[in-house]
């Protein structure tokens, strides 16, 4: 059954615009190719558009459209288990065995084509 209340919301695509100097900056930064000057600059202008975002009309930012879609059923919680391989945790469910080891599913990838 369809909750009439529920909603979809999402990104105006035109809402979070950033000044080109900001851009610009911020692709020096990717690059590591930033001045002490730039980074103080780009610190600046990032905490200036944070501001601004902060201080923006939602509706600015923001879609809001009503959906007729079913609600859906709450997320199954399982176990963590750690990998055998890397030691990271892994939602049992998604455990791959090889060998008799259980692997998360990057390492069960590297382990399976190396063999």
């Amino acid at each position: 059954m369809a909750d009439p209340r529920a909603v979809r919301i999402a990104p105006r695509q035109d809402g979070w615009n950033q000044s080109p100097d900001l851009q610009a900056l911020q692709a020096k930064s990717r690059a590591g190719e930033l001045t002490a000057d730039e980074k103080e600059t780009l610190a600046t202008l990032r905490h200036a558009w944070e501001h601004q975002l902060l201080a923006a009309d939602p509706d600015a930012l923001f879609t809001v459209t009503e959906v007729s879609a079913p609600v859906p059923h709450r997320a199954r919680l399982h176990a963590s288990v750690a990998c055998e391989q890397c030691g990271e945790s892994v939602m049992e469910t998604l455990v791959r065995r090889l060998g008799g080891r259980e692997l998360c599913i990057p390492c069960f990838d590297k382990e399976y084509a190396a063999a």
